[in-house]
């Protein structure tokens, strides 16, 4: 009569389970012909280090890092502490809508907006459209003498 094994002692080589063999990655296939080594050939546009693409980019880059700045002293000013979850995930959206052509003063518009009614950073699209639609609040005091002439 065969001894019959318990369960725990199971044989480790049939319960091994061999990882398929990975395969090497393919040579880089550049030619001369093409730069994107896709089989494209490429327009040269933002390949180039001074490409109109880069400078695009660049631009962007710059007015989405000045609108999280100005997020910040907005909030460090009505003494709001953002999580860092917070100003990543806002971050991200500013340089997507900085890189479609939203201009500065309306994606500073947008954060204080953002900051004021308490929402999430996915609203900051439609805050852009509220901050296009709606002119700032004027200081009647400021304004000169002149502007109250008829």
């Amino acid at each position: 009569m065969s001894a019959r094994r318990p369960s725990s002692e199971v044989n480790h080589q049939q319960m091994c389970i061999t990882p398929p063999l990975r395969r090497p990655n393919p040579p880089n296939s550049k030619d001369a012909s093409t730069e994107s080594g896709r089989g494209e050939p490429s327009d040269g546009v933002g390949s180039s280090p001074g490409g109109e693409l880069e400078k695009g980019n660049a631009a962007a880059a710059k007015s989405a890092s000045v609108a999280v700045a100005h997020m910040a002293e907005y909030a460090t000013a009505r003494s709001i502490v953002l999580p860092h979850r917070f100003r990543g995930h806002a971050a991200k959206q500013l340089n997507e809508l900085a890189g479609d052509g939203v201009d500065q003063p309306t994606l500073d518009r947008a954060v204080e907006l953002l900051i004021d009614k308490g929402l999430s950073p996915a609203n900051l699209e439609s805050l852009v459209v509220m901050a296009q639609s709606r002119p700032r609040s004027v200081d009647v005091m400021s304004l000169p003498d002149s502007f109250f002439d008829d």
